[in-house]
This record gives C-alpha cells, structure tokens and sequence, in this order.
C-alpha cells in the first residue's frame, strides 16, 4: 500500500509538470470521454489526475488505518 501510494505522489507531480509545460494551443484541446461527454483538458486532469487520484489515496489510507 506504502507503494502504491509513493507511486501515486510520484505520476501526480510527474503529470503536474507536464501540464505545466503545455502550449495554450495544446491546454484547449478537447477529449470525448464515453460518459462525460466533451471535456477540456483542465476538465480532464481536475477529474482525473485530482479528483479520481485523491479518492484513491483515501482508500489506500483507510487500508493503512485498519491494518494498524
């Protein structure tokens, strides 16, 4: 779990740094996600890199909490 959750940290500041270095050309670019539907690439990264990634490292924890 200890991995799982420094992987975690790791691909998130790895991602960060890359959105960082996006032209606004590239930021505007937009995706199609099955469900969602149309959706920027801020959208996308919010609900997936912070959003999604957060809920994970929650369970992670809760995982490390009962086993203590």
């Amino acid at each position: 779990v200890r991995e799982l959750l420094a992987r975690i940290v790791s691909e998130t500041r790895r991602a960060t740094r890359r959105l960082g270095e996006l032209t606004e050309d590239e930021a505007s670019r937009r995706g199609l996600h099955p469900r969602i539907g149309d959706m920027t690439i801020q959208q996308i990264a919010e609900r997936f890199l912070a959003t999604h990634a957060a809920e994970h490292v929650l369970q992670l924890r809760e995982i490390l909490d009962a086993a203590r």
